[in-house]
């Protein structure tokens, strides 16, 4: 008897953590750079509006793996810092700047160490910087 409610518990216990794993695939599908946005709040910041990354936000650290995955990818590397940042950090740095608005028409932002900027209202990051961000976050988990 015992070894049926130990097996029923673990079949149980598997279709739980499947389940949990397919709503977070499906929550970092629908993370896109573009569900990041600058706005003014008495100073610039970045503001996310996207129902995925705050759930996930919401799930916690558990889901950094898949995160780190998607740092290096130019559609999705920004917003999965983002989302990292939040799990990870109680206070994290952000700052702005104009100073090429006038010339390139760009905000630069650097977000807890992420530097990348807004053009024509979309998110962009330098291949190489998204490349190292991946490392340090590597370095950061694993600690």
């Amino acid at each position: 008897m015992k070894k049926i409610v130990i097996s029923l518990f673990i079949i149980s216990f598997s279709f739980v953590v499947n389940a949990q794993n397919k709503k977070v695939d499906s929550l970092i599908e629908k993370l896109n750079n573009d569900q990041l946005y600058g706005t003014c709040n008495y100073v610039w910041v970045l503001k996310m509006n996207s129902k995925a990354g705050d759930s996930l936000v919401n799930i916690g650290k558990s889901v950094s793996t898949k995160l780190i995955s998607l740092l290096e990818n130019p559609e999705k590397g920004i917003i999965a810092h983002c989302v990292l940042s939040r799990i990870w950090f109680v206070d994290f740095n952000i700052g702005s700047s104009f100073e090429n608005f006038d010339k390139k028409g760009i905000v630069e932002y650097d977000y807890n160490g992420l530097s990348f900027y807004e053009k024509d209202g979309k998110m962009i990051a330098e291949e190489k910087v998204l490349s190292e961000n991946k490392k340090k976050w590597v370095k950061k988990i694993n600690e």
